[in-house]
């Protein structure tokens, strides 16, 4: 009796202790860390149960000893240890929780597999470890598994593609939540709102949801318009063939008014020449690239442009040519 009060003084004391050692911790040198506040929510409830599994299996182990029991001692170790390592697993998925909140600059979808990861090995290490306290062989369970792993794999073929295609996607990052992609393949085009591990969700021009396998990025073209560093004004301005003699005068205007732009890329090639000599036409091309990549900045953009252009033909007393029919009438 002397020997299991002492045990149960010593508990107390040391979970008194763990609780004191904590406080004065968060208090001590960690009081400007940003992990001062996450000491207690990572260690102090897996040492706390740590204590009082390895408290109360010594009670257990004082009581049985008392009594002459001898099958609860033989296995209170196993379970004692079991308890332990399960507690530790629990510790590390605490820290690991933690450490993810308080990650900043690395994009959310690489954090979030590397977390599953982290979660995967913690619980596979953790299994493996509580077969190994009980003595039970794995080979025979790792040999069954590769088997079964086998089958599975066969009959789930699919499922298994999609996977490893959405693992793909997490790990090289072709676009991002709230990219604009184009899947010129499949004629679908929209904005990334999940990236998940069996399909991506794409929002298209009709707010309508789309669900594709994640396999189907790996066969298909995608093109990330969200990526892009230009977009590209290509136009072909008609003149009237009476206006011959002023195209070269209003060409080099355009191409002045281009080259002065503060919204042309100046290092990019600006093209403006005749394209063709068309059937009731002379055919201007303008080509240039415009450093605005926003759609909405951009047609705003090409709106300026194209009447600047308009006003510079008619300042030289030109005029964009009808069709055929029309400017003959």
């Amino acid at each position: 009796m002397i020997e299991f009060c002492i045990g149960i003084i010593l508990l107390l004391g040391a979970n008194y202790a763990l609780h004191w050692g904590v406080k004065h911790l968060n208090k001590g040198f960690l009081h400007q860390s940003s992990w001062r506040t996450s000491i207690e929510r990572i260690a102090y409830l897996p040492m706390k149960s740590i204590l009082w599994v390895v408290g109360v299996t010594y009670l257990l182990t004082i009581i049985s000893s008392y009594f002459s029991w001898s099958d609860p001692l033989f296995y209170l170790k196993p379970l004692r240890n079991a308890s332990i390592v399960i507690c530790l697993a629990w510790g590390l998925m605490r820290w690991k929780r933690e450490l993810k909140l308080q990650v900043k600059g690395m994009d959310v979808g690489t954090l979030h597999i590397l977390s599953r990861l982290a979660s995967f090995i913690i619980i596979l290490l953790t299994s493996l470890l509580i077969l190994q306290i009980f003595d039970i062989n794995i080979l025979p369970l790792v040999a069954f598994g590769g088997v079964g792993a086998a089958a599975i794999g066969f009959a789930a073929k699919d499922v298994l593609a999609n996977f490893f295609g959405g693992l793909m996607l997490h790990l090289t990052r072709p676009f991002n939540i709230g990219d604009w992609v184009i899947l010129p393949d499949r004629q679908v085009e929209g904005s990334v709102e999940q990236v998940g591990w069996y399909f991506t969700s794409i929002r298209d021009k009709q707010m309508c949801p789309l669900y594709l396998p994640n396999a189907f990025f790996s066969s298909f073209l995608v093109i990330n318009t969200s990526r892009r560093s230009h977009r590209r004004l290509v136009e072909s301005i008609k003149i009237r063939y009476q206006d011959m003699e002023k195209a070269a005068a209003i060409i080099q205007e355009i191409k002045s008014y281009l080259a002065g732009h503060s919204s042309i890329d100046k290092n990019l090639s600006i093209m403006v020449n005749v394209e063709a000599l068309q059937e009731y036409a002379i055919a201007i091309q303008v080509d240039a690239f415009c450093l605005t990549t926003r759609l909405d900045a951009f047609s705003a953009l090409k709106h300026e442009i194209l009447t600047h252009i308009y006003s510079i033909i008619r300042n030289h007393e030109a005029d964009i040519a009808l069709s055929n029919m029309i400017y003959k009438s």
